[in-house]
């Protein structure tokens, strides 16, 4: 008897988490269609007269790392009111020529290379960006990672949420220009779930927020320490937004997303971002990220199918077929607004890749569980369960992003 009300509780819960989940589905939608592209928050701001400083933490170059860099000299925005700091570990990196061409070709442009970081602690970007952030003139930093196209109004975009009571702009992470099969399973990841999360914690203050392309404002930076102060956690991005926050200060979403666009990619090199991120959430957040697999389709949906069949008898395949059927409509019509345009939902830009998305997001979670060592930069970190982490010495060379 006792396990048969158990049972039935299980069964109840999973289908009440369908129904939140389809809840979150509806409140990603709607937020995305005021916010993303649209004239939510968009402010009849005074033109462009707030300051900027643009840092850009650089290692090594890919085939669309100029035309990423490129993209913040062509910026349209006062050239009286914002600079570029360009930041590189190394004068023999690959990325110091192009800085150097791009500082020729733009000379109306401010901008300044610093070569050799600062050690101030264990976090690689922030070490990179000490020098830069030390010398920037303007009252509000824009970090943003060198992955990031920025179209020529986006810095506009940016200052138009700037308010007295905002310390912090993020943009949501989308893909552009994907140009084989794992760039695409990407551009899906970051179009969908990963999107998910963002638009349902906005309206709810949860600020779920990711650090490839912020504009923080200086002096709410240095009142809750400065950024060395974040440099002992691989995540920092996750540690100063929780401490403006705690300041009063407010995080707001910019209307138009930062684009990622790093042409060809590797499914392995797709997958060791997801997990490292799963590691990360894992030692942060521990109790949600436990909880994850259950904002997945397959995994819902087998719950949910289950559960029917259990209390109504139910056919599981019948439930699970309207289960992804309201799931990917939902999806596709996400995708929809942060793109600007419908998917082409062909088998190799959008249902192989969706496909591979969905079967392997359950074991790359798993995966993600099974160590908390990271490699990030060109460093191996053991991630401890306060935040922080401690290097573990490693190095092999590459970049991770």
């Amino acid at each position: 008897m006792l396990s048969k009300v158990l049972l039935v509780a299980l069964a109840a819960i999973f289908i009440t988490g369908e129904v939140v989940i389809a809840v979150a589905h509806i409140i990603a939608l709607v937020v995305s269609f005021l916010s993303i592209h649209g004239t939510f928050r968009r402010k009849k701001d005074q033109g462009t007269h707030h300051a900027v400083s643009i840092i850009k933490p650089l290692l090594g170059a890919d085939g669309q790392t100029e035309t990423n860099l490129e993209s913040f000299f062509r910026l349209d925005y006062d050239i009286d009111r914002f600079e570029i700091l360009l930041c590189v570990e190394s004068k023999d990196d690959p990325i110091v020529p192009v800085v150097r061409r791009l500082q020729q070709k733009y000379p109306n442009v401010r901008s300044q290379l610093f070569i050799g970081g600062k050690n101030v602690g264990l976090n690689p970007k922030i070490n990179n960006m000490v020098r830069a952030v030390e010398a920037a003139k303007c009252p509000w930093l824009w970090i943003a990672d060198s992955g990031i196209f920025a179209k020529p109004s986006c810095l506009q975009d940016m200052v138009r949420c700037v308010s007295p009571e905002v310390g912090l702009i993020h943009q949501l992470p989308f893909v552009t220009n994907p140009r084989n099969f794992a760039s695409y399973v990407n551009a899906v990841y970051f179009g969908t779930s990963h999107a998910r999360a963002i638009l349902v914690s906005d309206p709810l203050n949860l600020r779920c927020i990711n650090g490839m392309s912020c504009m923080i404002r200086r002096g709410a930076l240095e009142q809750v320490g400065g950024l060395e102060k974040f440099s002992q956690y691989v995540a920092e991005d996750f540690f100063i937004v929780k401490a403006l926050l705690n300041k009063g200060w407010k995080a707001v979403m910019c209307r138009a997303p930062a684009l990622q666009n790093h042409g060809r990619v590797s499914l392995s090199w797709f997958c060791s971002r997801v997990i490292r991120w799963t590691r990360l959430r894992f030692t942060m957040l521990t109790v949600i990220t436990l909880l994850e697999p259950f904002t997945e389709m397959l995994p819902m949906g087998l719950a949910t199918a289950w559960s029917f069949y259990y209390l109504l008898s139910f056919p599981m395949w019948a439930t699970l077929l309207v289960h992804i059927g309201w799931w990917m409509l939902s999806d596709i019509v996400l995708i929809h607004r942060l793109q600007g345009k419908w998917p082409r939902c062909s088998s190799f830009r959008f249902l192989f890749p969706y496909w591979f998305r969905q079967l392997t997001a359950y074991p790359l979670f798993l995966f993600g569980l099974s160590s908390r060592n990271v490699l990030w930069g060109r460093q191996r970190y053991k991630l401890m369960f306060s935040g922080r982490a401690v290097s573990t010495h490693g190095h092999d060379g590459k970049q991770v992003s």
